[in-house]
């Protein structure tokens, strides 16, 4: 069979589906409601199957509770009950694009981190602007070892990584068993690791069990992760590592201040830095060193790590120069300095001022003076009454 009578068949089943939600007593009523509640009596096509594909697959009925897809599968005779059986195994899940084939997708499933070649049911031209490393929201089934892609409910941009991750975790909180479904290899790696748990569990504990509270439970935990390295551990370090640091020449700093009016350099300083053959050299050695990390362990073996330097590594940095760089500038309340090699300085100089300061009109020291005079006169008061005094005898 080619994989456009394959694709036929699949479609020819979801149309069978899709009439029978809309006739089947039990279904076709609560359908209704279904669109009802989405707003949707009067939806198109498209909209109608972005819909319908929801509500058969987790939509269920009945007592004990079935989805539609199992009412269907138990309802009458299919003209395709193989088909119709795959779609009970459909996966619902987040996938993060890896590659746009030219009738589907690659696409790696991030809940049980699986990746697969799935068909696409519908034309490619549906799905124009999806590139690779985005991620979709979406339902893929299996048929005669192929799958197909059923549905996209959803789609998010490469950039949101996290929303993805985040939508996965949920979904494996909410069933755990996505973590392995469809995915023999990791459902093993995860049965070795319980395995192995068990086995580090009941040795160190001498039983498969443990009753704790919520307060000591990470102690425990934390003491069965630690398991691995009960017992001793030594670290012996050996041969010798040797870090030299040589400087050689002249570094010279010359800091001159000039007077206000200096037209030597600007204004008030200028710094200089001179550097004769100046060299800072560093280097790191090894010669014969060894790092030996040995573990004794009492349940498992942990095999021991070294370390070896090769005796000839070296790390040679050498910085040389030769240069005189200068610094003028003027120095002032918010100082400023430009240096002519590269870079910038600034030096800010507090300047604290004292005594009192005064502003007077030439129309109030004149009022002062008018009012000091007639208060106070020297003459008739001090000058005149002296003399008075001293020439006339006070008889009346």
């Amino acid at each position: 069979m080619t994989v456009i009578e394959k694709l036929n068949d699949i479609n020819s089943v979801i149309k069978e589906l899709f009439e029978f939600v809309q006739t089947d007593d039990a279904t076709k009523t609560d359908f209704q409601e279904y669109l009802s509640t989405m707003g949707a009596l009067n939806a198109s096509p498209n909209q109608m199957e972005k819909l319908f594909i929801p509500y058969v697959f987790e939509r269920n009925l009945g007592e004990p509770p079935q989805s539609i897809i199992e009412i269907f599968n138990n309802s009458k005779e299919l003209k395709k009950p193989e088909i119709a059986k795959s779609l009970l195994n459909a996966q619902y899940s987040v996938f993060r694009v890896v590659r746009v084939l030219k009738n589907g997708f690659e696409l790696f499933n991030l809940t049980n981190e699986k990746q697969y070649t799935v068909l696409s049911l519908t034309k490619m031209t549906n799905f124009r602007g999806l590139g690779i490393g985005e991620f979709i929201v979406a339902r893929i089934f299996k048929h005669e070892d192929e799958y197909y892609l059923i549905g996209i409910d959803n789609m998010l941009p490469a950039n949101k990584i996290k929303d993805a991750v985040r939508y996965a975790i949920v979904k494996i909180v909410q069933a755990p068993w996505l973590v392995y479904e469809d995915n023999e290899k990791k459902e093993k790696e995860i049965q070795d690791d319980i395995k192995k748990m068990y086995e580090k569990f009941t040795k160190l504990f001498g039983s498969d069990e443990v009753i704790t509270t919520n307060r000591h439970a990470d102690t425990v935990i934390g003491i069965l992760n630690d398991e691995d390295k009960i017992g001793s551990d030594t670290l012996t370090k050996s041969g010798k590592e040797t870090n030299t640091d040589t400087k050689n020449g002249s570094m010279i700093e010359t800091n001159e201040i000039a007077g206000y009016n200096s037209s030597t350099y600007s204004n008030d300083s200028k710094k200089t830095t001179t550097y004769d053959n100046y060299t800072d050299a560093n280097e790191l050695s090894y010669n014969a060193r060894e790092d030996v990390q040995n573990y004794d362990t009492n349940v498992n073996t942990v095999n021991d790590e070294t370390v070896t330097y090769n005796t000839t590594d070296t790390d040679n940095k050498t910085t040389t120069n030769n240069l005189k760089e200068e610094t003028t500038g003027t120095i002032s309340d918010s100082g400023t300095n430009n240096n002519q090699e590269s870079g910038s300085e600034s030096t800010t100089v507090t300047t604290k001022k004292g005594g009192n300061l005064g502003v007077t009109t030439t129309q109030q020291m004149l009022t002062s003076e008018l009012e000091f005079r007639a208060m106070y006169n020297f003459f008739n008061d001090i000058v005149y009454k002296n003399i008075d005094e001293v020439l006339t005898i006070k008889v009346y």
